[in-house]
C-alpha cells in the first residue's frame, strides 16, 4: 500500500534529480531538442537545482 505525504526538506535532493532526469528525458530524448551542455546546465540551475527545489518547499503557497 502506499502512503501520500507532503514533500520536505530530507526530499530536497531527490526531488531536483528526479526533475532534472524527467526533463532530460522528455526535451532531449522524447522530442530530440537540439540544446548544447551550456544551455542544458542553465536550465537546470533555474529550474530544478536543489536550491530552487528548497525554496519551492519552504513555500506556504506551493505543495509537494
Amino acid at each position: 500500500m502506499s502512503t501520500l505525504r507532503r514533500a520536505g526538506p530530507d526530499d530536497v535532493n531527490a526531488l531536483a534529480a528526479l526533475a532534472r532526469r524527467t526533463w532530460r528525458e522528455m526535451s532531449l530524448l522524447d522530442f530530440a531538442m537540439p540544446y548544447s551542455a551550456r544551455d542544458i546546465a542553465a536550465f537546470e540551475a533555474e529550474k530544478s537545482s536543489e536550491a530552487v527545489v528548497r525554496s519551492r518547499l519552504l513555500d506556504p503557497d506551493q505543495a509537494t
